[in-house]
């Protein structure tokens, strides 16, 4: 009879003399690895990508009449291809966006690229222009304007040439769904507020005052010429 070591007899048993089974193969079904979920493309509201070296700005010129001011955003490019994929017949190197079928969403994203090119914190998705007010035509001494008129100077109306807040009703909310007062438009500018919660961004504004009012980007950057009122 073939002899057997007693470590190899009580490794067979177990330590109380209960032989140990030998596991048995799972029956559990191997997890399917779950795939890492995949951005979705964003789908530009412009017609081209903004050529390399561009800057956007913001444009404003009176509107109805001298107090009041319209804004825009413009694309001063080294190139005249942005401005002819927007539509224009001849093509500058420094162009509106006037006439471009998706003309506010391209703006909006426009606003956007700038922000992040001047070293903003990535923005949410639709900002509209902001004012300033300045007694002399230079940089030194200029503010932001608000509706507030204990300011030498003060803007409101903010909105569009079609519908303008009325700076009489309270504006409250803090999302596009809870957003309430404001009667302006794009909707969106009245969830910019000052530190009293008034709108102060839009663009369409009436200014108060005498001296210069600007339009800037939301990071008061890269502004209009100055525009004089007397109101």
């Amino acid at each position: 009879m073939k002899k057997f070591s007693l470590a190899f007899y009580l490794a067979l048993i177990g330590c109380n003399g209960i032989p140990v089974p030998s596991p048995s193969p799972s029956n559990s079904p191997v997890p399917t690895p779950t795939p890492d979920p995949t951005s979705t493309p964003v789908v530009s509201a412009c017609p081209i990508p903004l050529p390399e070296g561009s800057i956007v700005y913001i444009a404003a010129k009176p509107w109805g009449s001298s107090f009041r001011l319209d804004a825009s955003v413009r694309v001063k490019s080294n190139t005249p291809e942005y401005c002819a994929a927007l539509g224009h017949s001849n093509p500058s190197l420094d162009c509106h966006l006037e006439g471009y079928h998706n003309r506010l969403a391209c703006e909006f994203e426009l606003i956007n690229t700038q922000l992040v090119k001047n070293g903003s914190p990535t923005p949410r998705a639709e900002l509209c222009p902001v004012w300033q007010f300045n007694s002399v035509q230079n940089e030194t001494g200029k503010i932001p304007c608000d509706d507030n008129q204990n300011n030498e100077a003060s803007c409101d109306h903010f909105g569009s040439t079609q519908h303008m807040d009325d700076p009489q009703t309270p504006t409250t909310g803090l999302t596009l769904e809870t957003l309430n007062g404001f009667e302006g438009t794009p909707l969106t500018c009245g969830l910019q507020r000052d530190n009293r919660n008034k709108p102060k961004a839009g663009f369409f504004m009436t200014g108060h005052g005498k001296g210069y009012f600007r339009a800037c980007l939301p990071d008061y950057t890269n502004c209009s010429a100055w525009n004089y009122i007397d109101h």
